[in-house]
């Protein structure tokens, strides 16, 4: 019986959904970054008139989760690897 099918949607839907959680986590904090530098996350415009607060910079470059995001991405290469190497269905 032929599985190839099988891993290969289970694969595709992995990475599907790891995309789909991790670009919103990411683009969350850096648009929190931009907003606190003076630039506007939608069109990228620079406000050079707004004054730069460093404890708001510091405050917006801390609020970031970047172990869960390694998590996330390195748990499912390793997951993804697992998939394509053991091949278990």
């Amino acid at each position: 019986m032929d599985h190839w099918p099988l891993l290969d949607l289970a694969s595709l839907v992995l990475a599907v959904f790891l995309i789909a959680i991790m670009t919103p986590m990411g683009r969350i904090y850096l648009n929190r970054v931009r907003e606190a530098v003076g630039i506007d996350p939608k069109t990228g415009a620079v406000d050079s008139s707004k004054q730069v607060d460093p404890a708001a910079v510091d405050a917006a470059v801390a609020s970031g989760q970047p172990i869960l995001l390694a998590v996330l991405g390195i748990g499912g290469l390793a997951i993804l690897y697992w998939l394509m190497v053991a091949k278990p269905f």
